[in-house]
């Protein structure tokens, strides 16, 4: 999608590069969750202990991890949304750097499946340490100065990432705050989420303005994104087994 807009936009203005997307969206997106998104039909665990919102709420572990949320939602979002501009600076062409960008999609793809595939076989914090290490790792190369192909394999490994979080983020909702109020529980995480994504671009923006410069920037990101692993690591156990769910 990345160079698909890169064409339109070049070819055509970012007006129509919009619509563009939304044809896309419609076309393809649209389509596909009408034709294979269903419901499930496992029924939840009848033996499960209520865990309200305003029990969650009032609870360490879910500003805990709504928190940490947030600051890697910031970190990531924050980071691949100048990366395109970023590789410009670094001397990269916006064809390389869009390039860039969709390798970077394409790892998406292989960091969720292989966080899924994690999450069924390790616990939710190791799980998020790893993987949000990886573009952790990214931050701090393209923060040193990384130019050339270094910067793109950084925004690939930025791509590892992408993704992963929310994947994270609905498992550990599970698992701590159970699933009989899950849909409130984790549309509240989720906003805490939404609001690190919406920061995170604007808060890197600022700080390019103000150093003239994305190094700085970067190292904060990747400050952010270390303080995140922290929080996350220090949830504790699960409150509510995967076990106990299936049964």
């Amino acid at each position: 999608m990345p160079k698909f807009t890169y064409v339109l936009v070049a070819n055509y203005g970012w007006r129509a590069a919009y619509c563009g997307l939304g044809v896309m969206t419609l076309l393809v997106a649209f389509p596909a969750v009408m034709i294979f998104v269903r419901e499930n039909p496992c029924q939840p665990a009848t033996n499960e202990k209520t865990f309200s919102l305003k029990l969650a709420i009032s609870d360490p572990q879910f500003w805990l991890a709504s928190v940490a949320l947030l600051l890697e939602a910031a970190a990531i979002n924050g980071t691949i949304a100048h990366i395109v501009p970023l590789l410009s600076d670094r001397g990269i062409s916006a064809g390389t750097a869009t390039t860039a960008v969709s390798a970077a999609g394409f790892a998406l793809i292989i960091g969720r499946i292989a966080c899924g595939f994690a999450l069924d076989r390790f616990h939710v914090r190791y799980v998020a340490a790893v993987l949000f290490a990886i573009p952790l790792l990214g931050m701090g190369l393209l923060g040193v100065g990384s130019s050339g192909w270094l910067a793109v394999f950084a925004a690939i490994l930025l791509g590892l990432g992408i993704g992963t979080e929310g994947d994270i983020m609905a498992y550990l909702t599970s698992r701590y705050f159970g699933i009989s109020s899950y849909g409130a529980v984790y549309g509240l995480v989720l906003a805490f989420f939404t609001v690190g994504s919406g920061l995170g671009p604007w808060i890197m923006a600022r700080a390019h303005d103000t150093f003239h410069d994305y190094a700085p920037g970067l190292l904060g990101m990747a400050m952010i994104s270390l303080c995140a692993i922290g929080m996350l690591c220090a949830l504790g156990p699960y409150r509510y087994s995967p076990r106990s769910s299936r049964e």
